[in-house]
C-alpha cells in the first residue's frame, strides 16, 4: 500500500491564506507498506488566471479563452525528470518544503467566467503506472497600497453639456454638469466626496441626481483579441437636484462598500474595475446628462500627510457575491478560505 498526504502549514499568526511575498511552507508524507520502485517525487506549485465563455452567432458556437500563469514551480524531493529507476524502503516519509510566494501576484479570485487560482501538488513518479498525485488549493489574498498607483492623488473632473430645444422660445437651451473628486483611489471603508455644479439654463428641473457605483468585470482572451464584460450595481443612491433656470453646486458621499479590490495592474485575463456613475435625472427629458469617474479601490488608502496616515481604513469583509461560482473540482482537504474570508481575517489582523 502506498499512501500520500499533502498538508499546509497555517501563518504564524494562525491565518489560512497568504499575502504576496510570504513564504508557503508545507510537509509531504508519503506511506510504504513494502519496498516501492520510483521514479521521483517532486512538489508542483501552480497558479493562473483562466477566462473562459461563448459566443452563438447562428447555429455555431465559439468558444473563447484567456490564460496567464503566475507560478509554474517544480522542484524534486527525490529523483529527478526523466531519471532512472529505484526503491524506497517501507516506513513513513516525511519530507518539508518551502516555497517563496512572488509579490506580483493577484488575489485568488472565483467568477462566473473564470477563476485566480493557486495549488500545490505532490506527485509520486511510478514507473509503467499511473502517478500518484494529492492536491492542495491555496488563496493568496493581495491588500494593495493604493500610495503606490501613479496620478491616483490628482483630483479629477469632468463636465458635460445637453441641449434642450424649448419651444415657446424655439430655441436651445443647455444645462450642463461638471463633477469632480478629490484623487481617484478609495480604500474599502472610505467615502468618495463628490462636488457636483449644475447650471440649468432650461425650463426643466433636475429632480435628482443619481449616483452608482459600478463594478466592472472584463474577460479577455490574447489568442482571439475579444473580451466580454459584465456589469454590476455595488451602489445605488440618490442626491439632490436642481430647480429649473436655476444654478446649484452641492457635495456628496458615496461609502465604498466592501468589495473585490480593482485588479488591472496584476491580471490582463480578469480584470476588476470599477467607476462612479452620475445622471441628472430630468422630468420629461430624455437627454439627461451623464458621467462616469473611473476609481481604483483597493485595501489601503492614499495618505497625503503624517494626520491622515495615522487614519488608516482596514479592509472589511464583503458581501456573498452574486458572480461566485463554485470551483471545478472538489479536494478532499479543507479547501482554503475564500475572498470573503480572506478580507475580513485580514482586516482583523491588520487592527
Amino acid at each position: 500500500m502506498t499512501n500520500l498526504t499533502l498538508t499546509l502549514e497555517p501563518n504564524v499568526d494562525g491565518r489560512r491564506f497568504y499575502y504576496p511575498g510570504e513564504e508557503l511552507r508545507g510537509t509531504a508524507i508519503l506511506y510504504l507498506d513494502s519496498i516501492k520502485k520510483f521514479k521521483g517525487f517532486y512538489i508542483k506549485i501552480f497558479g493562473q488566471a483562466k477566462s473562459i465563455w461563448s459566443k452563438e452567432s447562428g447555429k455555431i458556437k465559439k468558444i473563447f479563452e484567456g490564460t496567464e500563469v503566475y507560478i509554474n514551480s517544480r522542484t524534486y524531493l527525490f529523483g529527478e525528470q526523466n531519471g532512472a529507476t529505484f526503491e524506497l524502503q517501507p516506513g513513513t516519509h516525511k519530507f518539508n518544503f518551502v516555497f517563496p510566494i512572488p509579490n506580483e501576484l493577484p488575489s485568488s479570485l472565483t467568477l462566473k467566467f473564470g477563476r485566480i487560482a493557486y495549488y500545490v501538488e505532490a506527485v509520486l513518479d511510478i514507473p509503467w503506472k499511473f502517478d500518484k498525485e494529492v492536491k492542495v488549493k491555496f488563496t493568496v489574498f493581495r491588500v494593495d497600497d493604493l500610495n503606490f498607483y501613479r496620478n491616483l492623488k490628482e483630483p479629477v473632473k469632468l463636465v458635460e453639456s445637453k441641449s434642450i430645444l424649448t419651444f415657446s422660445a424655439f430655441a436651445f437651451k443647455f444645462i450642463k454638469m461638471t463633477v469632480s473628486v478629490p484623487y481617484s483611489g478609495y480604500a474599502v471603508g472610505q467615502s468618495v466626496p463628490i462636488t457636483i455644479t449644475y447650471e440649468n439654463e432650461t425650463h426643466t428641473k433636475v429632480v435628482k441626481t443619481s449616483i452608482k457605483l459600478i463594478q466592472i468585470i472584463t474577460y479577455f482572451s490574447p489568442m482571439d483579441g475579444e473580451s466580454k464584460v459584465t456589469k454590476k450595481t455595488v451602489v445605488n443612491a440618490n442626491s439632490i437636484g436642481c430647480e429649473a433656470k436655476h444654478s446649484k453646486k452641492f457635495l456628496t458621499n458615496l461609502k465604498i462598500p466592501p468589495t473585490i479590490y480593482s485588479n488591472s495592474k496584476f491580471c490582463r485575463v480578469i480584470t476588476v474595475c470599477y467607476t462612479i456613475d452620475i445622471e441628472a435625472e430630468m422630468s420629461r427629458v430624455h437627454v439627461e446628462p451623464k458621467l462616469s469617474l473611473p476609481i481604483i479601490i483597493g485595501g489601503l488608502p492614499i495618505r497625503f500627510d503624517e494626520d491622515l496616515a495615522t487614519c488608516v481604513i482596514q479592509p472589511s469583509a464583503p458581501p456573498s457575491f452574486d458572480q461566485l461560482a463554485p470551483v471545478e473540482e472538489e479536494l478532499d482537504e479543507d479547501l482554503p478560505p475564500t475572498y470573503d474570508e480572506a478580507i475580513q481575517l485580514s482586516a482583523e489582523e491588520i487592527q
